[in-house]
């Protein structure tokens, strides 16, 4: 679902959904769900907002 919403540009709802499939089970598939953050944060770009606040609550989440 969360990959559809991104597909779809609803960007902010999807970054969650990838987020909460981290927090419930991070090995999914092998780690998918932060691969795809991560490519979501290189396709916006390094300064969109959007990559600067889920960046930060990804950190959170790992660390």
């Amino acid at each position: 679902r969360a990959l559809r919403q991104v597909a779809d540009g609803d960007y902010d709802q999807g970054l969650e959904g990838l987020l909460a499939l981290m927090k419930s089970d991070r090995g999914f598939e092998d780690d998918a769900a932060r691969k795809t953050l991560l490519q979501v944060f290189d396709a916006l770009g390094a300064d969109h907002p959007l990559t600067v606040a889920y960046r930060r609550k990804l950190f959170a989440l790992l660390y």
